[in-house]
């Protein structure tokens, strides 16, 4: 009889730990990306790619953006985080790379990103608005799929006074996932928020 409880407790036991260990981590990440800037966690789950030309002697521009599932981008509307690239690169067909924070529009390089956090594109109002001031970005075709990793310093500004606050900050994350190519749409979304 002793060995049959003995038996039962361990039973007992290797199913709790079975059932422990398929449980799924409540810290586990669901979304396709995201990023850390300066303590603050922004999220994505979609990206966009899109195509604007020729930079004549320069490179070919490709605008890259990454946003929360929660905003339309068709209508620009919603809440959530969003990163924007403006990268060039050396043919017209977009083959991913790494790409260098430049002042310029020659290939593998961009100009700038702009990261918001908790934006609300109906109101044009975020919780925090950066622009890069250097770094890195590479992006690596994987099937139909994207992995994408940057490592940048930002500077915040306040969207009411364009002042920039504090000093630049670190800005780390990636994505992997689909990429849909949209005609011209990232930038009319992120302008909705600042005016050129």
């Amino acid at each position: 009889m002793k060995n049959l409880f003995t038996i039962f407790m361990l039973a007992m036991l290797a199913m709790a730990v079975t059932f422990t260990s398929c449980e799924k981590d409540e810290d586990d990440d669901e979304t396709a990306g995201q990023a850390l800037v300066d303590g603050n966690k922004a999220t994505f789950d979609k990206g966009y790619l899109e195509y604007y030309g020729d930079y004549g002697n320069d490179g070919y521009n490709w605008d890259l953006t990454l946003l929360s599932s929660s905003i339309n981008f068709d209508t620009e509307t919603g809440n959530g985080d969003m990163i924007y690239f403006e990268t060039f690169t050396s043919t017209a067909a977009y083959n991913g790379g790494t790409f260098a924070y430049a002042n310029t529009y020659a290939a593998n390089t961009f100009d700038y990103a702009w990261i918001i956090i908790n934006g609300n594109w109906g109101e044009g109002t975020a919780y925090h608005y950066y622009v890069s001031t250097g770094g890195s970005l590479n992006v690596t075709p994987s099937g139909n799929n994207y992995e994408i990793t940057f490592n940048l310093t930002a500077q915040e500004y306040s969207l009411s006074t364009f002042a920039a606050i504090g000093d630049p900050v670190a800005v780390t994350g990636s994505y992997t996932g689909g990429l849909t190519e949209d005609a011209k749409k990232s930038r009319d979304l992120k302008i909705s928020f600042v005016k050129e």
